[in-house]
This record gives structure tokens, C-alpha cells and sequence, in this order.
């Protein structure tokens, strides 16, 4: 918690308590409480509410730093874990990381070949398609 929100929320107790001792003060005396308590105690009144909105929004800000820690977090773990020394992605099948390092190991044209010989489009496709190099 930050030190300013545990400040807030000291100020606002402090001022709760303030509000219940005017109030208790008239009960202790069998009375009813004069205009001038009831008018300090609709002062502090407003005055909590106006820290209580404070906390609000400091208690918002603190979620919204802690969710940017988080992903700021995931993302530096996500880029450890898929781009390893090689830049290639981790979560890639492992003979897509191997063609993927001699690729780039050696200047080679790639075409992708069917099963027939015939060339498509580069690029990498699942099923009877498949990375081919010539060199």
C-alpha cells in the first residue's frame, strides 16, 4: 500500500472518530445535539467523503500500476522464453527452431514444395506442404 493511501485512510479514521465523539458528547448529556455540533459534524461529513473519494481513486491507481507491473512482467518472461539466443521462437516445434537456425546459418533460397514438386508461395504450411531448401 502506497504511503499516500495509508495517509489517507489515517486522515479519514481520524475524522470518523472526530464525528462520533459530537454525536456521542450529546448522547452522553441526554440531548439533542445544537446546531453548531450538527453543523461541525455535516463539515466532517463532507470532508470524509471528499478523502474517502481520494482513497478511491489512489486505491484505482494502485491496481492500474499494479496490472502494468504484471504485464510488463509477462511480457519480459514471454520475451526470454521465445527469443532465445537464436531469435527464434520457443513455442515453435523443434524442427522449425532447427530449420529456422540453419536458415539462417547459411544463405539459402527457400521454396516450399508439395508433395507433387510443384512451388507455391513461401512461407510455412502444415499438411503435404513443407520447408525445402536449395543450395
Amino acid at each position: 500500500m502506497s504511503d499516500r493511501l495509508k495517509g489517507l485512510r489515517d486522515k479519514r479514521g481520524r475524522i470518523v472518530e472526530e464525528m462520533k465523539s459530537i454525536l456521542d458528547k450529546s448522547e452522553e448529556e441526554n440531548r439533542e445535539a445544537t446546531a453548531e455540533e450538527l453543523e461541525q459534524h455535516g463539515t466532517l461529513f463532507d470532508e470524509q467523503n471528499k478523502i474517502g473519494d481520494q482513497i478511491k481513486a489512489e486505491e484505482r491507481q494502485v491496481e492500474i500500476d499494479r496490472r502494468a507491473a504484471e504485464d510488463a512482467e509477462a511480457a519480459a518472461e514471454a520475451a526470454a522464453r521465445n527469443h532465445g539466443d537464436g531469435g527464434e521462437n520457443r513455442d515453435m516445434p523443434p524442427a522449425m527452431i532447427a530449420f529456422s537456425r540453419s536458415a539462417r546459418s547459411r544463405s539459402m533460397c527457400r521454396l516450399l514444395v508439395d508433395s507433387t514438386g510443384s512451388r507455391s508461395k513461401p512461407g510455412y504450411q502444415s499438411g503435404s506442404l513443407s520447408w525445402t531448401g536449395l543450395w
